[in-house]
């Protein structure tokens, strides 16, 4: 097949496949001066692109975190917020990933405690609190922060982190969030379910383990994961969506070293079937990053390793997918690029010369691109 011919297939097939998407990876760092948003290689997790966030972050703010997307405005959201007794503050960063202008919005000063994490549910935004007595779940304006609504949990949270790793079920109009102890001897877990539309409050009790802690949550194809770390090993969990008890385990086979951080930020590529997360260390000298892909279907883990970058730490991750290949993704105009690698969509390395299937090019000058090529 000539380059001619092999182009007009490429098209005719692009225009074919409307359910054909790409994906791009994000990761937030922090240097201990400034804050980014790295856009990263799915494949091997090099730096394709950089944005310099330039919102002034008061020093006793935490690293930005909570990464959501809004697909109305194309903008990714992140929330920083400081931890006081007396009176708490927060801020929202959006960037719009098309023009890459960024704004913010202000959350209102609030006697102490904290902000936590943010998400958009039916095109709504919502902010955790714990004020160290209650916590709750606060509507807040997409335009200037200020709060619309405020529902209280009442769920009793017996000495647990404040919660977090909220996510959203489209199907049953429910935030999630998840709060847990950590121990040495037995850790205990609750997630709270609360319809946005009834107001109606539930919660599931995760069993009581060996010591370690719960981590994140995430709903991939309907099911209900979290993560554990019993301090040696890190593994997921599918528990059920309405008492919680254990369906499967899978532990990672990933080393992660001592000085690493429990895995977090779990996201799920719905293309690829896999979960994503991101453990790293945070240092004054050098940080490294690994990002964990586990494929719900398949159970296989592949892992990719961030780039060692002077001190500071890396955040949170998301995957902006969903998002239609135009005719410059399928485009040969790297023709005269060699091509260094070929994947398949599980991230397995396959000849360049795989036919009848996507597979990923990577090539010389570190760009990549998906192609369809019939035989």
């Amino acid at each position: 097949m000539n380059k001619k011919t092999t182009l007009t297939t490429t098209i005719t097939l692009l225009l074919m496949f409307n359910n054909v998407f790409s994906q791009n990876l994000f990761v937030t760092r922090d240097d201990f001066t400034n804050q980014s948003l790295l856009e990263v290689n799915e494949i091997d997790g090099s730096i394709l692109n950089t944005y310099n966030y330039t919102t002034t972050f008061p020093v006793e703010f935490e690293p930005l975190k909570s990464l959501i997307y809004d697909a109305e405005t194309k903008e990714i959201y992140g929330i920083s917020s400081n931890t006081s007794s007396s009176t708490i503050d927060g801020t929202i960063i959006k960037f719009n990933i098309e023009t890459n202008i960024e704004n913010s919005i202000s959350l209102p000063t609030l006697s102490g405690g904290n902000y936590g994490d943010i998400i958009i549910a039916n095109n709504k935004l919502f902010v955790t609190r714990d004020d160290f007595t209650n916590q709750s779940l606060l509507e807040v304006s997409k335009t200037d922060g200020s709060i619309i609504n405020t529902y209280h949990y009442t769920t009793t949270f017996p000495g647990f982190e404040p919660l977090k790793s909220l996510i959203y079920d489209a199907e049953t109009k429910e935030i999630y969030g998840i709060s847990s102890n950590t121990s040495s001897s037995t850790i205990d877990g609750t997630i709270i379910k609360f319809n946005i539309e009834t107001n109606i409050e539930t919660s599931i009790s995760l069993p009581t383990l060996s010591g370690g802690n719960y981590g994140d949550i995430i709903i991939a194809n309907n099911k209900l994961f979290v993560t554990r770390d019993d301090f040696i090993n890190q593994s997921l969990l599918e528990v059920s969506k309405t008492d919680g008890s254990i369906i499967n385990t899978y532990n990672y086979t990933t080393t992660f070293p001592v000085e690493f951080e429990p895995l977090k930020s779990l996201i799920y590529d719905a293309e690829t079937k896999e979960i994503y997360g991101i453990s790293s260390n945070t240092s004054s000298s050098t940080i490294d990053g690994t990002i964990i892909k586990f494929n719900i279907e398949t159970n296989i883990e592949t892992s990719i390793s961030l780039p060692t970058l002077s001190g500071g730490n890396y955040g949170d991750i998301f995957i902006l997918e969903n998002r239609t290949l135009s005719i410059n993704d399928f485009s040969f105009s790297e023709d005269n690029l060699k091509i260094v690698k070929a994947y398949n969509l599980l991230g397995q390395e396959i000849s360049q010369d795989t036919f009848n299937e996507i597979i990923i090019l990577v090539y010389e000058n570190g760009n990549i691109k998906k192609a369809y090529n019939k035989k």
